[in-house]
């Protein structure tokens, strides 16, 4: 009975529990998506993009370079007076125009994946990700008067057998066991 008393308490947490104090929110928007800038405990930020209209924050992808002008005047407000480095959630690669797609040929072109096995040769496959996208120009583009520091994933999606056998064309989905998709964090610092 108590455990069933603690799940149910658990479950009925606002979300943002987990995530720490809601200290500051910035709205925007780029293209048909609308953003917010979320702000956690006077450090963390978390971008959070949605459909224009929609009552969820379901995923929504922006044109690049849209994005990048938004996603910038957004952190303008947001660290006005601050200059020490930052880390910022990105959500997940695919919705983020292009990152996907160069994480993807990236992994196919490099020996350290096995393709086969649909995993790094050595190493876990968030450090293969992590690595990749620190090295990214797309990823770089997004954020252009930051410094990336810091690239951490989690959550790698990588499609199994099956799913690439299901595929019906276009979608983020690979042809081959290759990594498509994760949760994105970066640690930023204003380029002076």
């Amino acid at each position: 009975m108590r455990l069933a008393a603690l799940v149910l308490f658990v479950v009925a947490l606002p979300l943002q529990a987990f995530a720490g104090v809601l200290t500051g929110q910035w709205p925007g928007r780029a293209g048909e998506c609308e953003l917010r800038l979320e702000e956690y405990d006077r450090e963390a930020l978390q971008l959070r993009m949605r459909q224009a209209g929609a009552t969820m924050w379901d995923s929504c992808t922006s044109e690049a370079t849209a994005l990048a002008a938004a996603l910038d005047g957004l952190l303008r407000a947001a660290r006005t007076g601050r200059e020490a480095p930052f880390s910022l959630f990105l959500g997940r690669v695919v919705e983020l125009p292009g990152l996907s797609r160069e994480l993807v040929q990236t992994a196919r072109g490099s020996q350290e994946w096995d393709a086969r096995a649909g995993r790094p040769r050595t190493g876990d496959p968030n450090r293969f990700v992590a690595g990749i996208l620190a090295k990214s120009a797309t990823l770089r583009d997004l954020v252009p008067g930051y410094s990336i520091t810091r690239v951490s994933v989690e959550k790698v999606l990588v499609p199994t057998r099956a799913e690439i056998r299901a595929r019906t064309g276009g979608g983020p989905v690979p042809e081959e066991r290759l990594p498509y998709d994760a949760q994105l964090w970066v640690r930023l610092e204003r380029k002076r």
